[in-house]
């Protein structure tokens, strides 16, 4: 009996009330409705034996799945589509084209390029061969196709496919200034990764000022752009890196060197190449990104926390061991003191990554330590409820800052090489981690000088023997402070180091200052006494062997 109703309604009803009841759902996210009533439309036109209604029901049931993301599903109804569009007018209609489109753009969203690449020029021959040519459909077609052409490498193919679509669009009585811009990005990925540099500042000028015509503030743009980069990322899709570069260029030139923006492009870039195992890209871009948070929000802001954290990881990843360890402490000073809004997990995650790092290294008892202050993170800016005080307190009031603080370190000697000579490189880290706290403490006693950025050199030869080089980034007539700091740190306590010696380089902050240059450079930091000694010796020499030897003699 249920049977027969639903057969008396679909006799009773039209084909095009079905379809128009399902695009009203459609229009409104009501799948399920949607399904139904297009599922009712394609029995009425299976019953009635009309194929181009059943082949229109097809495309919009594939139209609904696309927008659920079930490309699978979309796929099969629309090559259902295709057969029977194929055998319609011989092969030349604009619902072809628009079931050919309807593939290609289901294979790019799976990531399936030579496939789209093969339906979007399919469509391109159909469209050119109509009569009457819809240039809009044609510029449309012509930029997914290059993107797909994009996409597997294609650069020259996808540039003169572009070309044609911006030809095409600028020609136009009233051109969507929102397709020139779209159009115009993808061509500066293209030029890009040719390596044409100076193609790229002409687009990257035209398209700024196509949105000042427009009345589109950039900034705006490059968010949209940055978020859409970063949600490729998240779902580990293609597109990401020139996406996401597309955008860093934008906030490069039109804003401020040391703005926010640009520094959280960066850092999204750093996790990409990090994700990618393009280790080296990574840690200069998080530097990058590091430098820039600390000028524009303040070197004990929760993003440079944070960008350490991401620094520490990275380390620990690629086994630099010591300079994750220098890391995650410089991390965890800056999340304990919370000077900016950091996010609740913060501290934790960094405790908790610290801890799980300690114990990679066979440090267990501090790994211990670590682990239980995760469980109960408390930062050293908080306060505590004046009527319930705890006895014999561990964490006291907020400390102020500290004179002189670690940006990062950097190694003259792979990790290989400082195991052979120390055995293990956790002595190394206590040693460079006692000559931090010794030099703050030294530099805090003093009166009270501009923020700037400093150098400090540390070296130690066998017999517990070991030597410092200090530079300032901007100051020349500190001699006698740096003296004095060289007595205070003769006095640390020296590991013993065999078969030759180990050294690194600490980029220090020095009251809030920093340098976004030194510390990042591809070519480790050499002190003047260093540099001098390599070019008065007129040959080729080993850092820190060779130079050592002429610096340091036994």
């Amino acid at each position: 009996m249920l049977n027969f109703f639903r057969n008396l309604r679909r006799n009773i009803k039209s084909w095009e009330s079905f379809i128009q009841a399902g695009h009203q759902a459609l229009e409104s996210n009501k799948y399920t409705e949607a399904k139904e009533a297009f599922d009712e439309a394609l029995r009425k036109a299976e019953d009635d034996g009309q194929e181009e209604s059943i082949a229109t029901t097809l495309m919009w049931l594939a139209r609904m799945y696309h927008r659920q993301q079930q490309y699978a599903e979309a796929v099969s109804h629309l090559q259902r589509a295709l057969i029977i569009w194929e055998k319609t007018a011989g092969g030349h209609n604009q619902p072809l084209v628009q079931v050919l489109t309807g593939l290609g753009l289901c294979y790019i969203a799976q990531e399936k390029f030579e496939e789209a690449i093969e339906f979007l020029t399919r469509a391109l021959v159909a469209v050119e061969g109509f009569e009457v040519v819809n240039e809009l459909n044609l510029a449309d077609i012509l930029k997914r196709l290059s993107w797909a052409h994009c996409a597997q490498g294609n650069y020259v193919k996808a540039e003169s496919l572009c070309r044609r679509a911006l030809s095409i669009q600028e020609n136009l009585k009233e051109a969507d200034s929102g397709e020139v811009v779209d159009i115009i990005l993808t061509l500066i990925i293209c030029c890009r990764r040719q390596q044409r540099l100076q193609e790229v500042d002409v687009l990257l000028a035209r398209l700024l000022e196509i949105l000042r015509q427009a009345g589109f503030d950039p900034a705006t743009l490059a968010i949209n752009i940055s978020a859409a980069g970063q949600k490729l990322l998240h779902e580990h899709r293609y597109g990401a890196e020139d996406v996401l570069s597309n955008a860093l260029l934008i906030r490069v030139r039109t804003l401020d060197p040391h703005h926010r923006d640009i520094a959280m492009t960066l850092n999204d870039l750093g996790l990409l190449y990090w994700e990618q195992s393009r280790y080296g890209e990574a840690e200069q871009v998080f530097t990058r990104a590091m430098g820039i948070y600390s000028i524009a929000l303040g070197p004990e802001d929760c993003f440079v926390g944070m960008t350490h954290l991401n620094l520490a990881l990275l380390f620990q990843d690629i086994e630099r061991n010591d300079e994750a360890d220098a890391h995650f402490l410089r991390a965890l000073s800056i999340a304990e003191r919370a000077s900016g809004t950091a996010p609740e997990n913060l501290l934790p995650d960094i405790l908790q990554h610290y801890a799980g790092f300690l114990r990679k290294l066979n440090r267990s008892s501090e790994a211990e330590t670590f682990e239980g202050r995760a469980r109960n993170p408390i930062p050293l800016s908080a306060s505590r409820p004046s009527e319930a005080p705890a006895p014999e307190p561990t964490i006291t009031a907020p400390e102020a800052a500290p004179a002189v603080s670690l940006s990062t370190v950097t190694l003259y000697q792979p990790d290989k090489v400082l195991e052979q000579r120390l055995g293990s490189t956790a002595t190394f880290s206590s040693f460079l981690r006692a000559a931090i706290a010794e030099t703050d403490a030294y530099w805090s006693a003093l009166p009270r000088s501009e923020a700037q950025s400093a150098e400090l050199v540390v070296a130690i030869r066998p017999g517990g023997r070991a030597r410092f080089w200090f530079e300032f980034s901007l100051r020349s007539n500190c001699q006698d402070e740096i003296t004095g700091l060289m007595s205070r740190l003769s006095t640390l306590t020296v590991p013993e180091v065999h078969g030759g010696p180990v050294a690194a380089v600490l980029h220090l902050s020095v009251r809030g200052g920093l340098s976004t240059n030194r510390a990042a450079d591809s070519e480790p930091y050499i002190p003047v006494e260093w540099r001098e000694a390599a070019k008065n010796s007129g040959t080729s020499l080993v850092v820190p062997d060779d130079i050592l030897a002429i610096v340091w003699p036994e």
